[in-house]
């Protein structure tokens, strides 16, 4: 079980002094660890049923008018949170905003803007591990060198680890003193699951040559062929159920999906239509019938689908 966050000088800041429906988050800071020391408390105090990310200007031209609509005529609540806004785009939207507004503008910049200088600004801070970890982890964490804590809490929220994971990492090292930040990065990454996850990302996300070297790392391992088919097209089927708004449960398998995957998932589904989920299944169902009934090096097979799929 994870320890939870405690209280940050953000939400006493939060409850006594900030007005108003727009803030600027400014600085570095772990995605998970943001949501839940600034977000979570944003939420609970706006009383927010939900949050859009706005990434680009285009995406905001896309919903803007819905959301602008729903924000006059609708009670729900709404945080709409832009990435590294333009701030001239930040800023018309914010003047777009009445006083009694259903939407919260926020927005995260990694360097202090130029303008808005009427918008609150939050600096980012990180807390040390033993706020954003479980406890027993956080305990060994102290004796580690800090650059090779650092790394292993990168793969503890990239990698979505579980607290047995890390348990057993740290049972490879008789003294965690020694433990540097390369000996972290080669037991994840050398992990064939580590390797399979960035894999079906790259390929999703239409990284054609880190597809390939990954595909080439699992070859290499004789990950079977078919399997490599099989969880490419559940990737494809949580896009799908994205698309069409459905649960966030494998509708396959009925298993719940984990929070780090539906980040993923709503992050990638982004880049499909309908139509490119539909060419992608036939091209994998096409791989998955030579596979099991052509001659063809099955190497070759999958070097052709995964450059056609990277190519949607």
């Amino acid at each position: 079980m994870q320890a939870r966050v405690k209280a940050t000088a953000f939400e006493k800041w939060l409850q006594e002094k900030f007005k108003g429906n727009a803030l600027l988050f400014v600085g570095k800071v772990n995605q998970e660890f943001f949501r839940k020391a600034y977000l979570e408390p944003l939420m609970k105090h706006f009383g927010v049923s939900r949050i859009i990310k706005i990434e680009t200007p285009q995406e905001w031209e896309e919903q803007s008018k819905d959301l602008l609509q729903a924000s006059l005529f609708g009670n729900q609540r709404t945080i709409v949170l832009f990435q590294e806004p333009e701030e001239d785009t930040f800023f018309k939207v914010k003047k777009l905003l009445t006083h009694d507004s259903a939407l919260i503008l926020i927005g995260v910049l990694k360097n202090k803007p130029k303008r808005l200088h009427d918008v609150p600004q939050v600096v980012l801070r990180n807390l040390s591990p033993a706020n954003t970890l479980p406890r027993s982890i956080a305990q060994s964490l102290s004796r580690m060198p800090s650059a090779s804590v650092k790394k292993l809490i990168h793969y503890w929220h990239e990698m979505d680890l579980k607290e047995e994971d890390v348990i057993q990492f740290l049972g490879c090292f008789p003294n965690l003193q020694n433990i540097k930040p390369e000996d972290v990065e080669a037991y994840f990454e050398s992990e064939e699951k580590s390797i399979l996850f960035h894999f079906l990302d790259a390929t999703i996300e239409g990284k054609t040559e880190k597809a390939l070297t990954y595909l080439d790392l699992l070859l290499k391992r004789g990950f079977p062929h078919t399997l490599l088919v099989s969880n490419l097209t559940r990737k494809l089927r949580l896009i799908l159920q994205c698309l069409e708004e459905q649960q966030p449960v494998d509708l396959w398998t009925e298993r719940k999906v984990s929070n780090y995957e539906l980040r993923k998932i709503a992050q990638q589904c982004k880049k499909f239509s309908l139509q490119k989920i539909k060419t992608a299944f036939r091209i994998l169902r096409e791989s998955d019938r030579i596979l099991k009934t052509s001659s063809v090096p099955p190497e070759d097979t999958l070097l052709d689908m995964v450059i056609k799929l990277t190519g949607l």
